[in-house]
This record gives structure tokens, sequence and C-alpha cells, in this order.
């Protein structure tokens, strides 16, 4: 089950590090027995619903309440997920599912007693990829991200009333959480966040540590990073283009994307956070964690925990670097549980 697990959370979360070529396709693989059943069982449990944005955008998303129990869950779980134009949940093919999202484990295996929030990036269709999908290419900015997530959050929050909201973010989701976090209106019922993958310094930042970095990596990846400043002048001519390209993202994309610095907002959030990175990381520079971490402490700020991974790259994939990692996250989050 252990490795059911990790499986089922790294199809997701190494989603930045596949469309830059570093990871096998998951796509090509086929659902074992036990993992198509799980996904038959708890997305049939979900409810997938649509909120619009606009007279053109959509946000997609899915709720899976426990009722099984008979009794009401105090915690709900928000999951905000990694890069990538394909579905949050996997792929479906016609009615039948036939790749698995980080949701199955988290239903499943790692919180089976929360309820589980997923929301979507706009247009993108539960089970669907959308990797030639201009509508989806051409709303994919920072923004729109922040927005959707924010909106779907906020709709269930208005009418529910948890004790306990979590929200958990993997690579471009943790990126971003800072900011999704600020922008809710219902943020002060949310108890504690965690960043998976992500740090303080903008993508920028990192991207010019990773040129230099010591850290393993292949030939394409180390150049895509080293001509990141001959790049970076092509984007700034060409802000709004999305038949230019950088490590599979349209220049459109980065435009949005690669000044951010989380830090700004991370400073301001008080509740519990929790920072979990590999010190082998090649899509976010482990020393964006690290300032996290130094910055706080020079702040006297103390809501900050923050779990570093010796050899581990953009998330754990032996079965001790899992056994470590989702035990960590597990035993975080239960400690928090009396937060709110």
């Amino acid at each position: 089950m252990k490795r059911l697990i990790g499986v089922i959370l790294l199809t997701g979360i190494l989603s930045f590090c596949i469309s830059h070529g570093v990871y096998g396709n998951p796509t090509e693989d086929q659902m074992d027995q036990e993992l198509a059943l799980a996904v038959e069982q708890y997305y049939k449990q979900t409810a997938f619903k649509t909120l619009s944005l606009n007279s053109s955008d959509v946000v997609h998303y899915g709720y899976l309440r426990r009722k099984a129990s008979g009794r009401p869950v105090n915690t709900l779980l928000v999951y905000i997920n990694g890069s990538g134009y394909q579905s949050a949940f996997g792929l479906k093919e016609g009615d039948r599912w036939i790749q698995a999202g980080n949701p199955v484990g988290f239903m499943k295996g790692l919180f089976p007693d929360y309820d589980i929030l997923v929301p979507e990036k706009i247009n993108i269709t539960i089970g669907g990829d959308h990797s030639r999908d201009t509508r989806v290419i051409s709303a994919y900015t920072l923004e729109n991200r922040v927005r959707a997530a924010a909106a779907v959050i906020d709709a269930i929050l208005d009418r529910t009333d948890y004790p306990r909201v979590f929200i958990l973010g993997i690579s471009e989701g943790a990126y971003i959480l800072p900011r999704i976090y600020q922008t809710l209106r219902h943020k002060s019922v949310v108890s504690a966040l965690v960043i998976w993958g992500a740090g303080g310094m903008s993508q920028y930042e990192e991207f010019k540590l990773l040129a230099v970095s010591g850290v393993p990596m292949g030939p394409a990846m180390k150049k895509g990073y080293k001509d990141l400043e001959s790049v970076v002048s092509d984007i700034k001519a060409h802000p709004d283009a999305i038949n230019k390209e950088y490590f599979g993202f349209p220049y459109k994309r980065w435009a949005s994307f690669l000044w951010y610095s989380p830090i700004d907002d991370l400073v301001a959030i008080n509740i519990p956070i929790l920072l979990l990175h590999g010190t082998d990381d090649i899509c976010s520079a482990v020393e964006s964690s690290r300032l996290v971490e130094s910055r706080f402490k020079k702040l006297g700020k103390r809501n900050l925990t923050y779990y570093e991974y010796a050899g581990m790259t953009h998330g754990p994939e032996t079965d001790e670097e899992c056994s470590r990692f989702y035990l960590d996250l597990v035993t975080w989050l239960k400690k928090h549980e009396g937060n709110k």
C-alpha cells in the first residue's frame, strides 16, 4: 500500500519535471487493478462541479464529502496541484479512468478521514488533457491560477463550517499557495498551509541558482537554466506570446510566473506553515526554502516548520524517502488538527 500511495502522489507532484522531460510520461503507464478500483471507488463518491468565473472562463473542481461513517467530518483538505495542462484527477478515456491523480492517494491512503477539495486550473476539464487547447494555454497565468483556486475554496467555505481547513500545494501549486491564501475571503478559517517543493524565491532567482548548481540533472535541463537570461529578454519582448516556449510552456505563462516572490506573502502569514524540500530538487532550488527559514527566524516568527530531505529530488521516490516524507506530513497535520 505504501508503494501504491507513493506512485499515486508522485504522478502529480512531478508534473513540472515531467513537462521538462526529466521523468517518463505517466500517460503511457496502465493502472494496475488495485489502483483502478481505488480510482473508481473514490471518484464515484466525489461530486464534480463547475464554477463560472466570467462569460468565457470556468473552473471545474472535485469535492469529496465523507458520509459513510455517519458522523460529521471536521477537516477539509484543499489540494492545489502542480503545473501542466492535465487534470489534477488524472486522465479519462471516455467514461473510464486510465490514469490516477494525487487525489486518489489522499482519499484512500494519506487522509482517509478528511473531506477533500481539488480545484482544477481555469478551463481544464475533469480527467482531461488540454496540452493542445489554446483556450487553456492562453488562460494559464499565475493570476488566473490564483483566481480559480480562491474562487472554488471561497465558494465551498461560503456554505460549510469546518473547524479545520488545511491547504496543501505541490510544486507550482506550492509556489502560488501564499498568494492564494492572501486572496481568500475566508482565509480566517484556514488552519494551516503545506508548501511542498517550492520556497520563497521567484522562479527567476531559483533558475539562476540551478544554472550553477551541482545538483545532478540532465544536459537539456542544465542548458535550459543556463539559457535563462537570453530567454528572459525574449519573454519581456513578447509577454503575451503563446507560440514561443521555454521549458515547454508559453512565454505568456512565464511572464506572469517568473518574477513572483512568495516570500513577500509568506512573511505576512501567521498561521502554521509546513515547508518541505529536497536538497537535490532540480525544479525548485532548495536555497529558496532555506531563505524562508532564515527570514522567519530573523523576523522572530515561530509559525514555520521546515523539513529538508538530503538527496531527495522534487518529491520522494525511494521507499525510505516515501516512509519518512509521508510520515512527517501526516504527523504534522495531525498535530495541528487542534488549531482553530
